[in-house]
């Protein structure tokens, strides 16, 4: 009997520790604040609409306007959804770590920088491919594979 009773006080203290650990919503959303991941959800969902408007012009604006307040409680599960992630994940020290880097000098210049490096990188990335692909083909088609 004392061995359960040991047993579930080290459940019930590692419980307590790991929920100690769990980040706030407060530090997650700084963090996707820097990282470009916060709002993303209402900006999604405002390109959908607008672009989904165009296809029906004569629907009227006040249909649009209640839709969209009807996506914004879905956009609000989806946030809780993504807190959870994060919280899943990572524990208050990590966050508070990765928030102090995007807070400092060198982490806001990785954040300056970052949509350019994106660019080139995706740049360079295509390249790669398109002449791997070539690549591929000249092959097949010295094998016998291709006409």
């Amino acid at each position: 009997m004392r061995f359960l009773a040991l047993l579930f006080a080290v459940f019930a203290f590692s419980v307590q520790t790991v929920q100690a650990e769990t980040p706030t919503d407060a530090q997650i959303i700084e963090f996707t604040q820097y990282t470009g991941g916060y709002g993303l959800a209402e900006k999604l969902s405002k390109n959908l609409l607008a672009q989904i408007k165009t296809n029906f012009p004569n629907v009227p604006e006040d249909y649009w306007q209640d839709l969209e307040r009807e996506i914004s409680k879905d956009t609000d599960t989806l946030h809780k959804q993504n807190l959870a992630i994060y919280k899943e994940l990572f524990t208050q020290e990590d966050m508070e770590q990765m928030n102090a880097f995007y807070r400092s000098e060198v982490g806001q210049k990785m954040l300056s920088n970052m949509r350019n490096i994106s660019m080139q990188m995706q740049r360079i990335n295509t390249v790669w491919t398109q002449a791997m692909a070539q690549r591929i083909e000249r092959q097949l088609r010295q094998d016998g594979y291709l006409d």
